[in-house]
C-alpha cells in the first residue's frame, strides 16, 4: 500500500543508508501513515484531546520541535529495538509523548505531579511490559515508549526555561529599579551642587550712620 511504500520506517536490515527517502521515514515520515483508518482515527481523537492544552500552555513552535524530537526518536528506537522485519506506521509515540507532557502541564520545580504518576502506571507501565514480554508484536511498543520519554524530558525541560526566564525577568526589573534610583539620587545630588556654587554670596549689613572702613572710622557730617 501507499502507507508502507511511502512512509513506512523500515527495520534495521532492510533500512538502505544511500536511500534519502529511507532517512526521511525513519526520521519524520512515518507518523503521517496509519496501517488503516481505525488506527487513524484512533490516533487523531488521542492527538486532539490533548494536544491542544499543551500547544495553549508551551506555544506552538516548542510543542513543533518536540513532535519532530519524537518522531526522530520513536524511528530510531524501532530501527534499532524494534521487531525484526516489522514496520512502522503512525503517530503513536507523537501520542504518548502529549500524554505524558500534558501531565506536566502543572509541574513544580523538584515536584512530580499525581497526574503524571498516574499516567505513567496506566500507559507506561503496560508498555514496557509488552515490550518486555512480545505479548503483541503487532504494536511498536517502542515507539511508545520513546514518545514516553521525550514527553517527560521536554516537559521538565521547558518548565526549567520558564522558571528561569521568570527569574532573568525579575533580576532585570530589580536592576532597572536600582539603576533608576540611583540615576534619580545622583541627579538630585548634582543639581544642589550646582545650585550652591552658583548662589552669590551675600554682602554684609552696612553700619548705621554712614560709617565704612575696616577699621570702625566714621564720617561725620559737619554742622
Amino acid at each position: 500500500s501507499l502507507s508502507i511504500s511511502f512512509f513506512a520506517c523500515p527495520p534495521l536490515g532492510h533500512v538502505r543508508p544511500t536511500d534519502l527517502l529511507d532517512w526521511l521515514r525513519v526520521s519524520c515520515l512515518h507518523i503521517f501513515g496509519h496501517t488503516s483508518w481505525e488506527h487513524l482515527n484512533g490516533n487523531m481523537v488521542n492527538l486532539l484531546l490533548v494536544g491542544p492544552p499543551c500547544e495553549r500552555h508551551f506555544g506552538s513552535w516548542q510543542l513543533l520541535k518536540i513532535v519532530g524530537w519524537t518522531a526522530s526518536a520513536s524511528g530510531i528506537s524501532h530501527v534499532l529495538f524494534g521487531v525484526r522485519n516489522g514496520y512502522q506506521l503512525g503517530a503513536s509515540g507523537v501520542v504518548f509523548m502529549l500524554i505524558l507532557l500534558n501531565s506536566l502541564i502543572s509541574v513544580r520545580s523538584n515536584t512530580i505531579p499525581l497526574t503524571f504518576v498516574v499516567q505513567v502506571w496506566l500507559w507506561v507501565g503496560k508498555e514496557v511490559f509488552s515490550q518486555v514480554f512480545g505479548t503483541d508484536a503487532s504494536v511498536s511498543h517502542i515507539a511508545h515508549l520513546s514518545g514516553a520519554i521525550v514527553g517527560t524530558a521536554a516537559g521538565y525541560y521547558l518548565h526549567g526555561q520558564k522558571t528561569s526566564s521568570k527569574v532573568e525577568g525579575i533580576a532585570r526589573r530589580w536592576a532597572g529599579m536600582v539603576r533608576a534610583s540611583s540615576t534619580s539620587a545622583s541627579s538630585t545630588a548634582t543639581s544642589a551642587l550646582s545650585s550652591a556654587a552658583g548662589a552669590k554670596p551675600t554682602k554684609p549689613p552696612r553700619p548705621a550712620g554712614g560709617g565704612s572702613g575696616a577699621f570702625g572710622y566714621w564720617k561725620t557730617k559737619a554742622n
